[in-house]
């Protein structure tokens, strides 16, 4: 049965604080679940914040920070073996130091050193230890950490 003493403004405003109320919670609940999956697929590398196909969402965090030097200083007296290698070595160091001697007397500049080697054989010491004898600051960077530049 209808109750004649409720008026029709009164019902109307109900259903309308009910569905208000109800939008609100589901609102919410989807802001709260979104907020929720964004950090956990941003912590898997996934999609994240910046966005698909971004390049700082594939990095881990650690590689975002700023690169510094290495604190450690090596020289070539912490280097054991490899003689002919530092021998030669100390020609970079010389240049390092002293890059107008080279450059005076039109001798070409190296743009860098390839070092190659099996893992385990030195080859890393032994850039840190140019770096520590030539009295320059060291970074230290693996290759699969640098991006893909394209063309």
């Amino acid at each position: 049965m209808v109750d004649p003493k409720v008026s029709n403004k009164s019902r109307f405003a109900q259903e309308l604080i009910s569905t208000i109320l109800f939008t609100v919670a589901v609102g919410l609940v989807w802001v709260m679940g979104a907020a929720a999956l964004q950090k956990y697929v941003g912590s898997l590398g996934g999609i994240g914040a910046s966005g698909v196909g971004s390049s700082s969402s594939y990095a881990p965090k650690d590689l975002n920070k700023e690169v510094m030097p290495e604190k450690n200083v090596k020289t070539f007296k912490d280097v054991k073996g490899c003689d002919d290698a530092k021998q030669e070595l100390e020609e970079v160091v010389e240049y390092l130091k002293n890059p107008t001697k080279f450059t005076r007397l039109g001798g070409k500049l190296p743009k860098g050193i390839l070092l190659t080697g099996a893992p385990g054989t030195g080859k890393t010491l032994l850039a840190k230890a140019i770096a520590g004898e030539a009295g320059v600051p060291f970074f230290y960077r693996a290759g699969s950490e640098f991006e893909e530049i394209k063309n």
